[in-house]
């Protein structure tokens, strides 16, 4: 950033200022990280005073304005900067003293040129204001920091920067005071990839650092196309990404997987930093599914959707894209499912494999670029890619595209091809084995699969929705086979007090589907009948699922459902005994735990020793409320 170095150079050589300097940018662009390190190192070592056999430095003091809610804050936080002895109970002191730092040690506002020399404050020091943005306005006024700013700027002559995103400055008073203050106000606007360069710099220089250097041009350009500028986003993706490159590093096709991974985390990274919410994001999955754009009349009356922009911004990487949902998890919670994460690469190894190893996955690729066969070869391809089909060689993604291309080709009238019935109740056959052999894949339901024509013909087009109809119902059959079994196996477990795989449940993949499909009378009967050790794996279960300090509004109508009526069972379960066994704490227990997630979420509310339910859409429940407390 030669330009905003050039304009702090005259700033620094300039011997009596009155004016102070803004560096401006969006909030990860990296403005503060060039602050604190390169311009810190170019102030540190730029002379302020040269002396005959010695030479005085200019020193960097960068003070944070993050929840700054009092002016009275401000010479104190200015003191610590600069003042490093001062040590937490002191500066706890001086805090909290009444006036704040500088009326403690009777020091006026007025004369903070006194101040400054008092309290070792030399001009030598240039103060840097960061995170302007940040100040709790709500409790002071951006005039006000900006007035006690300028004390330092006029009256202590300081050499003074501040950095901010004026953009999320929204005060109409904001640019009158500011130029009372700041003569310039510089635009920080580092290319990204010398960002990244920065960022990788400091990483240990090995197979990942390597990795990262020759993924750098695919970083890049996925960030210009998602509109990202964030360095917080790109710093993200790469302390994230190593854990997968660890897991991926030696596997057969570990650059084919790795570039795989990296596109998905890349772009729903992007997607989920900018702020979109969870609904939103999983709309990803329809993107994925796209070979192409679609050409097609658009709607300019109506305002695009969000899978529209999706498919505009990353065209170009469309059909490098694949949406993972436990990539997507890992991203969003931090937490990395082992097994789902395995049986992916599994997946992955299989997928490359067979493209690079085995005689259909050579076919499959050589159908797929049909543009580049020969004439006298074609027959020849698809009567071996129909043959292939009949032996169930292709997955439902492989087997829908494949459908998809042969439809092309009809609409082409090529000659000696025609897609009949035949062929068509071939590929159905061999998708519905092929379902049948690997069970039900929740990635089908997000249509991952799915190629869309591009509006060839109506006649194409319904042809096609109708294959990847009967694609959805055949693994929709095996999902609420799937989905019984899985609700059968937890009921079935609390009966058998098999305590260890209750609480698996609870930290498993399944856990948000049980919470949201069991029956509570179900579940309560089996609990009151349940030894200890299971009442307890259960209740440990709750808590990891539902940890104190629930979000308001977390939970869904399903979920309070389960909660409320298993609460109530539990709580007349208790009641009922006559006397209470000792048992009864840990039902007890349960019960507090159950009702205190409801009333953290607003779910419910306690009035006169009932708890009932809060929510517009619960009023028409039939669980019937509770109308006693659990002791």
């Amino acid at each position: 950033m030669k330009e905003i170095e050039q304009v702090i150079n005259r700033y620094l050589e300039e011997k009596d200022t009155d004016y102070a300097i803004m560096i401006t940018g969006e909030w990860g662009c990296g403005k503060t990280y060039f602050v604190r390190h390169t311009l810190s190192d170019y102030i540190n070592s730029t002379p302020y005073e040269k002396k005959e056999g010695n030479t005085k430095m200019f020193s960097a003091v960068y003070i944070s304005l993050y929840g700054l809610s009092s002016i009275e804050e401000l010479p104190y936080l200015v003191a610590k900067s600069i003042l490093p002895f001062l040590d937490s109970k002191i500066a706890s002191f001086i805090k909290g003293a009444a006036g704040g730092f500088a009326n403690f040690f009777g020091i006026e506002r007025e004369n903070f040129k006194e101040f400054s020399k008092l309290y070792e404050i030399q001009q030598d020091k240039v103060l840097i204001f960061d995170d302007l943005e940040r100040v709790n306005f709500k409790k002071v006024h951006i005039k006000e920091v900006l007035g006690a700013i300028n004390q330092y700027v006029e009256g202590g002559r300081l050499k003074t920067i501040v950095i901010s995103d004026e953009r999320k400055i929204i005060d109409d008073d904001f640019n009158n005071f500011k130029e009372k203050t700041i003569r310039y106000t510089l635009k920080f606007q580092k290319p990204l990839s010398e960002s990244f360069d920065d960022i990788v710099s400091e990483l240990e220089k090995d197979d990942y650092f390597t990795f990262l250097k020759e993924q750098k041009g695919l970083i890049i350009h996925v960030f210009r196309l998602g509109d990202c500028k964030n360095l917080r986003t790109l710093k993200f993706i790469i302390d994230v990404f190593r854990v997968l490159f660890d897991k991926v590093k030696n596997l057969k096709y570990t650059s084919e997987i790795l570039k795989d991974l990296l596109v998905s985390m890349l772009v729903y990274s992007i997607e989920y930093k900018s702020g979109m919410n969870y609904e939103d994001l999983k709309k990803l999955s329809e993107m994925s599914s796209y070979i192409g754009w679609i050409h097609k009349e658009v709607d300019k009356s109506k305002e695009p959707g969000y899978i529209d922009k999706l498919r505009g911004k990353y065209n170009e990487i469309i059909n490098e894209y694949h949406y993972y949902p436990v990539i997507n998890e890992y991203i969003v919670n931090g937490y990395l499912f082992e097994k789902e994460m395995e049986t992916l690469l599994l997946e992955l190894e299989k997928r490359f494999e067979k493209l690079e190893e085995t005689p259909e996955g050579k076919l499959f690729k050589k159908i797929c670029n049909w543009k580049l066969i020969e004439d006298d070869e074609f027959v020849e391809i698809i009567d071996q890619t129909i043959e292939a089909v009949k032996e169930c060689k292709y997955s439902v993604e492989e087997l829908s595209e494949l459908y998809y291309l042969l439809l092309k080709l009809e609409y082409y009238r090529i000659e000696n091809f025609k897609l009949d019935d035949e062929i068509e109740n071939t590929f159905k056959e061999s998708a519905k084995a092929v379902i049948q052999r690997a069970g039900f894949d929740s990635y089908i339901e997000t249509k991952y699969y799915e190629y869309i024509p591009n509006q060839y013909s109506k006649e194409l087009d319904d042809r096609y929705d109708s294959y990847i109809h009967f694609i959805g119902e055949r693994n929709r059959e095996l999902r609420i086979k799937s989905d019984q079994n899985i609700i059968d196996g937890f009921i079935e477990d609390l009966r058998k007090n098999n305590s260890n795989k209750i609480f698996d449940y609870c930290k498993g993949p399944t856990c948000q589907f049980l919470f949201e499909n069991l029956d509570f009378k179900a579940v309560s009967e089996a609990l009151i009948v349940a030894n200890i050790n299971t009442v307890e794996a259960f209740r440990r279960g709750i808590y990891y699922k539902y940890p104190d300090g629930v979000a308001a509004g977390r939970l869904s109508y399903k979920e309070i459902q389960l909660l409320y009526g298993l609460y109530n069972e539990i709580s007349s379960f208790v009641d009922n005994q006559h006397p209470r066994k000792l048992s009864s704490v840990w039902y007890q227990l349960l019960a507090k735990k159950l009702v205190r997630i409801l009333i953290q979420d607003g779910a419910v509310k306690e009035t006169g020793g009932e708890y009932k339910l809060l929510r517009e859409e619960m009023t028409s429940s039939s669980i019937v409320s509770s109308s006693t407390s659990c002791d």
